[in-house]
């Protein structure tokens, strides 16, 4: 199967979730992952502002801001497919709609940071192989970025377990992520 028909197969298959199964689902996800040493160790945390049907994170990253964690999210450059990181302090004041309905940084409340000193990276993606692969949703923005990143910085993907797939067609720029984390398991990588 091709990428944009796994795409779309995903997409359909997270948008018969209800909204009660996004929000217990997520919540079991982000606990299984705050209960980590990962989290607990992490100061800089990369992660996406979640939108339609994917793992909330909304709630997290204001937990996060409460426990003192630095909270970057992305910021994508179209003219140049790039992400930007910048650190958010306030959810509700620094963020706005922005590349594709996307929750980014006001320009305002840009305040870059650079790769080298993030501990934590929090991925989004429609579909994940138990050996790491990753099918993203479709404009390369996250493999260019992680081309760059340290191979020691934990790459974590946060996915409902249907998400979970048995193999991905994968491109020689496709960079595999370290761990997944679902409403049922935490997944090693290989």
């Amino acid at each position: 199967m091709e990428k944009s028909q796994i795409r779309r197969k995903m997409i359909l298959k997270r948008s018969n979730l209800s909204r009660k199964q996004i929000f217990e689902n997520s919540k079991k996800i982000l606990n299984r992952l705050c209960s980590s040493s990962y989290y607990k160790n992490a100061n800089h945390i990369m992660i996406y502002v979640s939108i339609n049907k994917e793992v909330f994170t909304h709630s997290f990253i204001e937990n996060a801001l409460s426990d003192g964690k630095k909270i970057i999210v992305p910021k994508c450059e179209p003219s140049s497919k790039k992400i930007i990181l910048s650190q958010i302090r306030d959810f509700q004041k620094d963020l706005e709609k922005g590349f594709k309905g996307l929750m980014e940084p006001k320009k305002e409340a840009l305040r870059p940071v650079s790769i080298e000193q993030l501990d934590l990276i929090l991925v989004p993606g429609l579909a994940f192989t138990k050996s790491g692969d990753r099918l993203g949703y479709g404009g390369g923005y996250y493999d260019r970025f992680l081309a760059n990143t340290s191979k020691e910085i934990p790459k974590i993907a946060l996915a409902f377990e249907i998400q979970i797939v048995p193999t991905l067609p994968v491109d020689f720029y496709d960079i595999p992520i370290d761990f997944i984390v679902t409403e049922k398991r935490w997944i090693t990588c290989k």
